[in-house]
């Protein structure tokens, strides 16, 4: 109320009780938002860059006491009082520096999203736009617009966009800027905004007549009068007459420029006109008077009248300095009591606030380091615990892996013996049973029929056969020549047998030195190649045949190739059949294969590590 009221004394007075009470309720945050407000009172409505200084140093020992973001915001505040503190002593690249500061906070403090960003780049316009530097205004303004969230908003940044572009002379911006908040006028209706749209309406008139569009420029300054007069307490209608007054004359119309400025000067005693604007009035009438109207005594008149008002202006200033030297040099003694008493109240909060700090300090210390302390026991027995539950995890699936392996290794063994028993009972029923059957039917002939010497031949042969597949089930039940000479002696053989009983051709090579290995893996091996051989022979349909064996650096390499139909991999797992066996038994070695099987054939690498324990 007592701002709304322009009462700045009741202000600084409510805002001094704010701060003793947020002192004695220890409320950082509030003491030094109200000691930022105070100093705003002092720089721009006293003047008193003094006491602004003071108070911003008992805020700039408050600041590091709040949290992370209300650091970031009160940093921010009080960088653009210092900036105001400096545009007020004329010290434009001063208050720029510490504008820069501000933004530099908003940066450190992420308060991107907050209206400090949009308020400092406006400020920072307005420095250089009061300066008559409208181009490094306009670059801030520039800066200021991705800032704004609310189209309303964009009305006052039009304006001040309009206005700069007016003074670089740009008319085409001037113009778009000045229609964009007009635009935006017509659309909401805010009579809030009233004062700016006479103000764009002012500014489009100006531009225009920048690039001698009279017309339109003298409709938008009958515009803007217009609006202005409307207002309660009309803003700037004089300027808006001299300015309309001064585009009649430079059009050609100097009739109706000098009946505008009557029209002003009969306001006089309606409104206040600024003392330079009514100069500039008496100026240009004595200019239309001497020029087009050729009326010189009526240029004389107001030439006198210009020449009043400006000694006039000049004795009131100098009265006015003197009045205000005399004033100051009263006061003086007490302005100085004044000052002593702050100095001494600013000195002792700063000494509070010290101590506070210190305390609040020590305090944050010592919590700071029980915290961690505790922090640290805990992630410790975290860590301990985790490592624990981990350590039994691990324990328990590598007895689960070791379990399972067991029984993989248990279950192929079952299945090669399995599978074993079923095809020696086929080869003993189709080989050698058959043979005794059929010597078993000649010798009951015989009974009969006296034995003749090509039964007796025969018979000899039948047997030889049956002894021939006895040794050849027995080789493959267990092969002697595995235990006698070596896994690679075994496969020769194996691979013999098969070249004379079938029309496969197996080609079989191996390196030149192939050690002998534990028993229990050659016979491993020896069934997993069998099997590979067998399973080819069945289903490959394959003429055919390379079989590639060598063990270097403990790595034994098996290949087998051959020019067959192929198969799909996925169906003959899903079907069960016997290539599970082999990855089972490869599995138990701790063995990997790669198969790549298309029509052309198919081809199986076999890599088992022999650095690993086996049996």
């Amino acid at each position: 109320m007592a701002l709304q009221g322009s009462d700045i004394d009741s202000a600084i007075y409510v805002t001094r009780q704010a701060i003793g009470y947020c002192d004695s309720r220890h409320f950082t945050l509030g003491k030094s938002v109200s000691l930022l407000h105070l100093s705003f009172l002092a720089v721009r409505y006293k003047r008193d860059i003094a006491a602004c200084n003071q108070y911003l140093s008992v805020v700039s020992v408050l600041i590091p006491q709040l949290c992370y973001k209300d650091q970031g915001i009160q940093w921010a505040n009080f960088y653009r009082r210092k900036a105001y503190c400096f545009v007020l002593s004329d010290q434009i690249d001063s208050a720029a520096s510490y504008y820069h500061r501000a933004l530099t906070a908003v940066d450190e403090f992420g308060l991107q999203k907050t209206e400090l960003p949009y308020s400092i780049f406006i400020e920072l316009s307005n420095v250089y736009s009061n300066n008559e530097q409208p181009h490094t205004a306009l670059f801030y303004l520039n800066k200021a617009k991705p800032y704004i969230s609310d189209e309303i908003d964009l009305i006052p940044l039009y304006e001040n966009f309009s206005t700069n572009y007016v003074m670089a002379g740009d008319f085409q911006k001037a113009k778009a800027y000045a229609d964009r908040g007009l635009l935006l006028l017509a659309k909401y209706k805010l009579s809030v905004y009233e004062m700016v749209r006479s103000t764009l309406h002012f500014r489009l008139g100006q531009a225009e007549a920048l690039h001698n569009l009279w017309k339109s420029a003298i409709a938008h300054h009958l515009q803007a009068a217009a609006e202005d007069d409307r207002q309660p307490v009309p803003g700037q209608l004089p300027e808006i007459y001299v300015s309309l007054a001064r585009v009649y004359y430079l059009s050609g119309d100097a009739h109706k420029a000098s009946a505008t400025i009557a029209k002003l000067l009969r306001s006089a005693q309606r409104n206040e006109i600024d003392h330079h604007t009514l100069n500039a009035a008496y100026n240009l009438m004595c200019r239309l008077y001497t020029g087009p109207l050729q009326d010189y005594r009526m240029a004389y008149h107001y030439k006198a009248l210009a020449s009043r008002l400006a000694d006039s202006l000049h004795l009131t200033s100098r009265q006015k300095l003197i009045n205000e030297l005399e004033v100051k040099y009263r006061t003086s003694e007490k302005d100085k009591e004044i000052s002593r008493k702050q100095a001494f109240l600013i000195k002792k909060d700063i000494a509070i606030a010290k101590e506070q700090l210190s305390s609040s300090r020590q305090r944050s210390w010592i919590l700071t380091i029980t915290l961690a302390a505790f922090l640290l026991i805990c992630l410790i027995i975290i860590i301990l615990m985790k490592h624990q539950a981990a350590s039994r995890i691990h324990k328990k699936s590598v007895e689960m892996m070791k379990r399972e392996n067991e029984v993989n290794v248990l279950r192929s063994r079952i299945a090669g013996e399995e599978k074993e028993r079923q095809r020696l009972a086929k080869d003993l029923h189709d080989g050698v049973v058959v043979l005794f059957s059929s010597i078993k039917m000649r010798v009951e002939k015989w009974r009969k029929d006296p034995l003749s010497s090509a039964d007796l031949s025969w018979v000899t042969h039948r047997m030889e056969d049956a002894i021939r597949e006895l040794k050849i089930s027995s080789n493959n039940l267990m092969p002697h020549r595995l235990h006698e000479n070596g896994l690679v002696k075994a496969i020769e053989d194996f691979c013999l047998i098969l070249r004379q009983g079938t029309a496969l051709d197996i080609v079989f090579q191996r390196t030149e030195v192939f050690p002998r290995l534990n028993v229990e893996l050659e016979l491993f091996i020896y069934r997993i190649i069998q099997e590979l051989l067998q399973n080819i022979m069945k289903h490959a349909e394959a003429t055919k045949v390379l079989l590639q064996m060598s063990c270097r650096n403990h790595l034994l390499s098996v290949t087998v190739e051959d020019n067959g139909k192929g198969f799909d991999l996925s169906a003959t797992r899903a079907q069960g059949s016997g290539l599970n066996n082999i990855w089972e038994r490869l599995a138990a070695l701790g063995g990997q294969w790669d198969i790549n099987s298309n029509a052309q054939g198919t081809t199986i690498h076999i890599e088992i590590e022999m650095t690993r324990p086996y049996g």
